[in-house]
């Protein structure tokens, strides 16, 4: 019988998770939701049931920004098999192919890799959580069915080879959202001439989140019957720290409390800028954070997407 605290009502806040390998992102978020006796928890981006690692979640009012989260580059520490190649291009799958790996040098393998950093496109794998007309790749996959994918532009900032031990390769990547590792040991295999798929997978960063900040799901039991949750939560704030900053004056705070678009003259001070992205924190003159909102170029301004107080 679940006991719900309003203490447990109330949380908010992101919480990484060390995910267990052969559980789903969903079965992470239900344990979660069981321990906590609470159903706002979300999690941020699926990682694959093979893969463990650092899988942030969303807890209360954070669920309402969780779509921006999203946006969040990875860090992986990948291991890929030569030889074999499957059907889902990892562990999990058929055996389709197996190859020998005579004529293979460490040589060969790292310049494979190569051509593997900055942007790429990317075609999604059959096997996937990728809607194409509103169904998850992998359902049809399971019916046994294949259909086009349009080919996605991803970003790998930066990927490393870290030892080879035939038939095994072990390197590590830095990417974008929505970057499959599995095809990438895939097409590496091809580029070899010898097939290949990925055997193993952990995530060791996610924005903001390292592998060294996720608890395990016995360790949020525990902190959940000593009440002490809430002393480990990142709060909002904090977790949109990575995006850029529009200081509103008192007729901006006023305008976006009407959602209305923000310009120049509602602002105390030049906008903060980072990077490339183009979301944008709403903070009060008094420094709370007040929403979310998004530069438009066409018009100079910035559209509010989001409000949070």
């Amino acid at each position: 019988m679940k006991h719900t605290s309003r203490a447990v009502e109330t949380l908010s806040g992101l919480l990484a998770v060390n995910k267990p390998v052969g559980w789903t992102s969903h079965d992470v978020v239900k344990k979660v939701r069981s321990i906590l006796s609470m159903d706002k928890v979300g999690h941020l981006g699926t990682l694959d049931p093979i893969a463990s690692g650092v899988l942030p979640l969303c807890l209360g009012k954070a669920t309402r920004v969780a779509q921006y989260l999203q946006e969040w580059d990875k860090e992986y520490a990948v291991t890929l098999k030569l030889g074999v190649s499957t059907d889902t291009q990892d562990a999990t799958g058929t055996v389709v192919e197996d190859r020998p790996l005579s004529g293979l040098t460490e040589e060969k393998i790292r310049k494979a890799f190569e051509s593997y950093s900055g942007e790429i496109l990317q075609i999604p794998p059959m096997y996937s959580a990728k809607k194409v007309g509103g169904v998850p790749l992998y359902r049809l996959a399971r019916r046994g069915k294949t259909v086009e994918r349009e080919p996605r532009r991803v970003t790998i900032y930066r990927i490393a080879v870290e030892s080879i031990d035939l038939p095994y390769v072990q390197f590590t990547a830095s990417c974008s959202k929505g970057t499959y590792m599995r095809t990438i040991c895939h097409d590496v295999g091809e580029a070899l001439g010898v097939g290949g798929h990925l055997y193993g997978l952990v995530r060791t960063r996610s924005g903001i989140f390292v592998l060294e900040d996720a608890m395990t799901l016995e360790e949020l039991k525990k902190q959940a019957v000593e009440g002490r949750v809430a002393e480990g939560l990142t709060p909002i704030s904090a977790a949109l720290s990575t995006f850029g900053l529009l200081r509103l004056n008192a007729r901006g705070l006023a305008k976006a409390r009407r959602r209305l678009m923000i310009f120049a003259e509602d602002l105390t001070e030049s906008p903060v800028e980072a990077g490339q992205m183009s979301v944008f924190r709403l903070m009060a003159p008094d420094g709370a954070l007040v929403g979310i909102a998004r530069s438009v170029p066409d018009v100079g301004g910035y559209r509010v997407e989001r409000l949070l107080s």
